[in-house]
């Protein structure tokens, strides 16, 4: 990926300066773009931030000394995606009863929710297989709006705080194993239980249509330059989907 830095110098007021700096990493952005369509590239507007020179001396400085300060700074990095670190193996002992029980449910509703039953009868196979966190893991739109503010440490985006946004989605993430036997144990009803299916169909289902509504209008056009944290997001969650294992293989 290419990291398109705008820059501004300290004259004028600090929000002008970001929009100009904004207008300058974005210009640079599409040309780059127009050249290299198939490269993810993500901008920041850094305004006057880096500036050398401070604000009280910027009227006594030659126009041309400040020149450098309105620049445009392109930086390649090999990161495009959040890397999520594999947890260890989940042992929840009555998972695989619940599991079962769950897919004779599943089963029984089929014809009344054809669609949903499908890909809830293909998360329960692949938590009735080993259990990892690779085939146990999903999230909520919540949680991965928490890591964002992660990515933009200083308020400024970088590839270590994709890094550290990873980490912070492998600590939180959630196990449909554990939801299942918890939600199955509080209800009293078959129906209870396929509504508590549902819910967990609910939250993957819901998780992709909000990153494709953060960053599908936008690609094709220069728009990719615009939420970089939501894109990174968009390709780890892609690789989840290549994944046989993975929950959101199922959708």
């Amino acid at each position: 990926m290419f990291l398109v830095n705008g820059h501004a110098d300290s004259r004028g007021a600090s929000g002008h300066n970001d929009r100009l700096s904004q207008q300058r990493a974005m210009q640079v952005g599409r040309y780059l773009k127009s050249r290299l369509p198939s490269t993810v590239i993500y901008w920041q507007a850094l305004g006057e931030r880096y500036a050398s020179q401070p604000l009280p001396l910027t009227s006594l400085v030659p126009d041309k000394l400040l020149a450098n300060e309105r620049r445009v700074d392109v930086v390649y990095q090999s990161v495009e995606r959040i890397e999520i670190p594999d947890g260890e193996q989940i042992f929840v002992p009555t998972a695989p009863i619940v599991v079962a029980e769950a897919t004779q449910i599943a089963q029984r509703s089929a014809s009344a929710q054809p669609e949903r039953s499908r890909r809830i009868l293909c998360y329960l196979k692949k938590l009735s297989e080993g259990a990892t966190s690779v085939n146990d893991s999903y999230w909520l739109v919540s949680d991965l709006e928490s890591g964002e503010h992660l990515a933009y440490a200083g308020k400024r985006f970088s590839p270590e705080g994709l890094r550290t946004a990873g980490r912070h989605l492998a600590r939180i993430r959630r196990s449909a194993r554990k939801f299942l036997v918890r939600e199955f144990s509080d209800a009293a009803t078959e129906l209870e239980k396929w509504n508590a299916l549902l819910r967990l169909d609910n939250s993957l289902f819901q998780c992709v249509r909000y990153i494709l509504r953060r960053t599908l209008p936008f690609e094709g056009s220069g728009g990719e330059l615009l939420f970089p944290y939501w894109i990174a997001i968009k390709n780890s969650v892609a690789a989840l989907q290549s994944d046989p294992r993975s929950l959101y293989s199922c959708l």
